[in-house]
């Protein structure tokens, strides 16, 4: 609806946006510049401007007064949800890769929040513009979040050189606070400076990923076919912990004809349940925050680590979001 109460707009799946007269009901006008369904609409508080968003991952900026398309936002963006501020001064789009973008009014990017949410559809501006509202619908997530615009702009003037040791233990440290908006924070910070935090992620996971490397699975692996009945045992304990990064190695072994013992122990590793979490429920927090980053960082470092995690880190759940992960930086 535009401000004045007098137009209203209306999009759907054939690609097309449709303006109307409220007092008559009749169609004024019906623009045609999407390729694929038209998910959402929003007009400027002033009323000249009207904003829509498709599946064809464009979002356009048309003349309420002409209805002609009047330009493009930078960057292809999926996006479900959009929102003017009372003032105008800012959009804010929700939508594909759970990203928060913000635009000024003549479509150039204007920043962004990191959120590890996932599914959003719906952004709302507080009526001072001080806070915004995102509101997601999914599987997994029907939260609702409200943030600090200010931020925005904190987190995109971040200077580099201010990011010492110091500020990076920090930052690794709120990557596992309970406060989710303390932790999104060091996320947009951290982004900001991939030379300093891929190092730093690398070698703080380490002794997870390192511990469920190649070697160190064949190595249990062998002593499952070991004279002592204490290596035996230990070794088919901790392998049941490593899956599924143990997995292929152990399907390996089966098919080249181990003894009866091995075959026996790798069988009954096989067959037991995956291990839901193995670490602590902190590191647990902290790993998908680091997925989300390194996917938004979207270098070939971020993506090599990413692909580490997805092998090697011994809880399910993050195994599975560095795969998601991958699979999107690999689509876009």
């Amino acid at each position: 609806m535009s401000p004045d109460g007098q137009t209203l707009a209306t999009v759907g799946d054939d690609h097309l946006i449709r303006i109307w007269n409220v007092k008559d009901g009749r169609r004024s006008a019906k623009l045609a510049g999407h390729r694929r369904w038209v998910r959402c609409a929003a007009f400027s508080p002033d009323g000249q401007t009207l904003i829509t968003a498709g599946d064809d991952r464009k979002v356009m900026i048309w003349d309420a007064a002409t209805y002609q398309l009047k330009r493009e936002l930078q960057g292809q963006l999926q996006a479900y949800g959009l929102a003017y501020s009372p003032k105008g001064e800012r959009i804010a789009v929700v939508g594909f890769a759970n990203q928060l973008r913000f635009y000024d009014p003549q479509g150039q990017p204007a920043g962004e929040l990191a959120c590890a949410c996932r599914d959003m559809r719906a952004v709302a501006f507080s009526p001072d513009g001080a806070r915004l509202a995102s509101g997601a619908s999914g599987p997994t997530d029907n939260s609702v979040l409200v943030w600090d615009v200010s931020q925005v702009t904190a987190v995109a003037t971040l200077a580099a050189e201010k990011i010492d040791a110091a500020a990076l233990e920090q930052l690794w440290k709120e990557l596992a606070d309970k406060d989710a908006r303390i932790a999104h924070q060091a996320i947009g910070s951290l982004r900001q400076v991939p030379d300093k935090a891929l190092p730093l992620l690398t070698e703080r996971l380490e002794p997870i990923l390192g511990a469920t490397d190649t070697e160190e699975i064949l190595k249990l692996i062998k002593q499952l076919d070991d004279d002592k009945f204490a290596l035996r045992e230990g070794a088919t304990n901790q392998l049941r912990k490593l899956r599924p990064a143990a997995d292929a190695l152990l399907q390996k072994t089966l098919a080249e004809g181990p003894s009866a013992e091995a075959r026996a122990r790798i069988k009954t590793i096989l067959g037991s349940p995956l291990p839901t979490n193995t670490v602590d429920p902190a590191e647990q927090l902290r790993a998908q925050r680091i997925v989300y980053l390194l996917k938004l960082t979207g270098t070939k470092a971020a993506k090599a680590l990413l692909e580490r995690i997805s092998t090697n880190f011994p809880d399910q759940q993050v195994s599975r979001q560095a795969v998601a992960a991958l699979a999107a930086m690999g689509g876009e």
